[in-house]
């Protein structure tokens, strides 16, 4: 790359749920793999 342009990637995880207030709590995960540039200027 160059001192002005950079690649990003990551990973990112994200749990959701009704906190244990109702029955039943199945709850919903995602996990995303992510890539992206950055451009400095």
């Amino acid at each position: 790359m160059t001192p002005q342009l950079a690649f990003n990637a990551g990973y990112r995880f994200h749990h959701i749920s009704n906190a244990g207030t109702a029955f039943p709590n199945l709850g919903l995960n995602a996990s995303l793999p992510f890539g992206g540039f950055s451009f400095y200027f």
